[in-house]
Order: structure tokens, then sequence, then C-alpha cells
């Protein structure tokens, strides 16, 4: 039985809530010497200065940061307006499950991109593989002010999903 679990909206039982209030805040603590230097939009706007795509990634520049993204290690890298880093590091989040058939051990297995489309508002990344043979699908949303990390679609199986760990590694049990 194959299920689609939207990871974030806290669609069936095994996700809750406060997975999604965990990495808002979490990123929002990240940003804030960003928010703080250049200050809070007045109001959302959805133009990106500038934008180009690549065959292997993206990278565009606004007034307020850059980002930068590689399919090959799929490794992003945000700047701020005067070209400083903020932060960088691997695109996707690690995924612990338990499966579903009683065992007690995790699994945590990072999978490859197999797919990703760059438009001006945005980039989808997805990524096949995941611990196994799941498929998991990020998105970002792009916008002047800053970017933001849409819900993830985690195309789960029997297994309980424990825990979304944005910029966490999967090492085969743990993140």
């Amino acid at each position: 039985m194959n299920r689609c679990c939207y990871l974030g909206l806290g669609c069936h039982k095994r996700v809750s809530s406060m997975i999604k209030s965990y990495f808002r805040f979490r990123l929002l603590v990240m940003l804030m010497p960003f928010l703080a230097s250049t200050g809070f939009p007045a109001e959302p706007t959805h133009q990106v200065n500038r934008l180009e795509k690549n065959a292997t990634g993206i990278r565009l520049r606004s007034e307020r940061y850059g980002f930068e993204w590689s399919c090959a290690g799929d490794r992003f890298h945000v700047t701020d307006a005067r070209g400083r880093t903020m932060v960088a590091g691997v695109l996707q989040p690690a995924v612990v499950v338990r499966p579903g058939d009683g065992r007690s051990e995790r699994l945590c297995r990072p999978g490859k991109v197999t797919a990703w489309e760059a438009t001006p508002v945005g980039l989808k990344v997805s990524y096949q593989g995941v611990n196994g043979d799941r498929l998991l699908e990020v998105e970002l949303r792009f916008e002047e002010a800053g970017f933001w990390f849409e819900p993830v679609t985690y195309h789960a199986g029997p297994e309980d999903v424990i825990a979304l760990q944005w910029f966490g590694q999967g090492t085969g049990t743990s993140a």
C-alpha cells in the first residue's frame, strides 16, 4: 500500500504539526541576522533580479541575497547582499523512518537527484532511492525579500515517518 505523506501539513497521523513549527522556527533563527541587517519587506514581491540556469544547477541574485545550487553534489550556498556566506549545505533533507513490520530499527538513507526544474520563482528537486526506493520532492520559492522552503512531499510506504531534518545527512540508521 503506497501512501503519499505531505510533510509539513500534518496529514496522516504519522507527522505532527510540531515538525512544521520546528522547521519554521529553525529557519527563522538561522536567517535572523540577515533579516535584521536588511530589514523586513513592506510587502512581498515575486520578482527575483537575476536567475541563471545551466545544465548543472542555478544561480540567482536579488538585491537582498544570493542563492546557488548544484545538482552534482546537491549543495546550496546562500549569501547576503554583500556576497558574504550565510549558510551552505546539502539541500536534501534527511527522512528518518521505522519499518512498519514491527521491527524497531530506524532507517535514514539519502537518495539521488533524478529531476529538477528551475523557474523564475522557484526550484523543484526530486530525489529517488530515499530509504531504499522512496521518492522525495523538495520545492523552494524565491522572492525579492527572501526564499522559502515549501512543504516537502515524501512518498511513504508502510513505514512510519519519525523525523525530517533539514540540512541533515542520512547515515543509514540516523541523520
